[in-house]
């Protein structure tokens, strides 16, 4: 809900006011819509292959939660993967 860009297009031309309430509106409608849309048990809905996911190797099981240790290490191999498959493309290049 937040860009990046925005809030540096907005602190430039109209101050840190307008963009620190452009930033907490962003967050807001954020949390609120996920906490809403957590709410409407929508998981009936969810294709049956998601379930049958896997990270790391690893299948999901959903029952379990992951231990911050595993969250960082599948995010930096997922991080890896990403920069393997785009670092040929200089972004210096428009």
């Amino acid at each position: 809900m937040v860009n990046e860009v925005a809030i540096v297009l907005l602190y430039g031309l109209f101050g840190w006011k307008i963009a620190a309430l452009y930033v907490t509106a962003g967050l807001a409608v954020a949390i609120v819509a996920g906490w809403v849309i957590g709410r409407l048990r929508l998981e009936r809905w969810v294709e049956p292959f998601v379930f049958e996911t896997t990270l790391g190797g690893q299948p999901v099981d959903m029952s379990t939660s992951l231990s911050w240790a595993d969250r960082f290490a599948i995010a930096r191999e997922e991080v890896r993967t990403i920069i393997g498959m785009i670092w040929p493309y200089p972004f210096w290049w428009g």
